[in-house]
């Protein structure tokens, strides 16, 4: 993992989590032998930029095949990101090694409700 320097961590601070330009496309086809003409590149998010705040509720909303489960994906440090960068606690999620991906720890809760109902804790 990278600690943030300079600027960009000045801006982040404050932040808990933070996504800057964040992309994530799915590269299928092809084959082993197969060129360019039979892939197909699946653009799960782009160009995504938020900042959680510490103590703060977000919720991730939208249709199903939107890109929520690849941006939590990648909020847990379960996925890089193809562009842009994501940063927990002012430090990368991108491991810089191929050890440092398999001590990577996240956890991201989330809770799914059907379209016709309200989840709304009291």
């Amino acid at each position: 993992m990278t600690t943030v320097e300079g600027d960009a961590a000045a801006a982040a601070a404050d932040r808990t989590v933070v996504c800057e330009g964040v992309s994530r496309v799915y590269r299928r086809g092809g084959g082993l032998f197969g060129g360019d003409a039979d892939r197909l590149d699946v653009r799960a998010l782009d160009d995504v930029s938020l900042g959680v705040y510490p103590g703060e509720l977000t919720v991730v909303a939208g249709a199903s095949g939107s890109g929520k489960s690849t941006l939590l994906h990648l909020l847990g440090a379960l996925d890089v990101p193809s562009e842009g960068r994501v940063l927990v606690d002012g430090v990368s999620t991108r491991p810089t090694s191929r050890r440092a991906s398999g001590r990577r720890c996240g956890s991201v809760g989330s809770a799914s409700s059907s379209s016709g109902s309200t989840c709304c804790p009291r």
